[in-house]
């Protein structure tokens, strides 16, 4: 997580004090309080339009595996769960940050951090928490997982903590927006979506990122 530059007035990645592998800049908090909470992320992209339900792919409904029994039934499954779909992932990022390092830096910095690594959404997200420090780290997981996925280039370097946040829908699912150059180099990778799976414990929390195409 540590070792970025960062984009114009966003937090330089290092700041982080090696929070985990890489250290990173502006991203937005998930966390749901629950110790091993997961939950699918699709990001939205400004100028994007989300995809549609996709079709055409094969379904495997009513295929008997050899080795049933001839009695023996497959429990049904929701329509279209196990069709393919048209879709490519362009970019993968993975990240984990332990909550104790966040803690430490919090008691150190204090609300610096905040100010420097999150949004305004998030920052008050965490702050509203009885246990920010693990907001936080879900968060900076998070961010740094979709910063991985987005890179390539010179200028992918310089993408900021706060240029990714990580809000929540009103259902309660997390969700990505890209702003400044993060979202631009979105737009030069062809990026439809992000996906983004989330879990946490109250030692660490850890982000997959994927980021796809039509």
């Amino acid at each position: 997580m540590a070792g970025r530059c960062a984009h114009r007035g966003a937090a330089p990645r290092g700041g982080l004090a090696r929070t985990r592998s890489r250290g990173g800049g502006g991203r937005a908090a998930l966390g749901s309080g629950d110790r091993g909470h997961r939950a699918l992320a699709t990001g939205t992209l400004a100028g994007v339009r989300p995809l549609g339900a996709r079709r055409g792919g094969a379904a495997l409904v009513g295929i008997r595996p050899r080795w049933l029994p001839a009695r023996a039934s497959l429990a049904r499954r929701p329509a279209g769960l196990l069709e393919s779909a048209a879709v490519s992932a362009i970019g993968v990022g993975v990240d984990l940050v332990e909550v104790a390092r966040v803690s430490g830096i919090i008691r150190d910095k204090g609300s610096r951090v905040f100010a420097r690594l999150l949004t305004l959404a998030e920052r008050q997200y965490c702050e509203s928490r009885p246990d920010p420090a693990t907001h936080v780290a879900v968060r900076l997981a998070a961010k740094e997982a979709v910063y991985k996925a987005l890179q390539g280039s010179a200028a992918a370097r310089g993408i900021g903590w706060r240029e990714i946040e990580v809000t929540r829908t009103a259902d309660g699912r997390p969700n990505v927006t890209l702003t400044g150059v993060a979202a631009a180099r979105a737009h030069e990778l062809g990026v439809q979506r992000v996906l983004l799976s989330l879990s946490h414990t109250h030692e660490a929390a850890v982000a997959v990122a994927v980021l796809e195409s039509a």
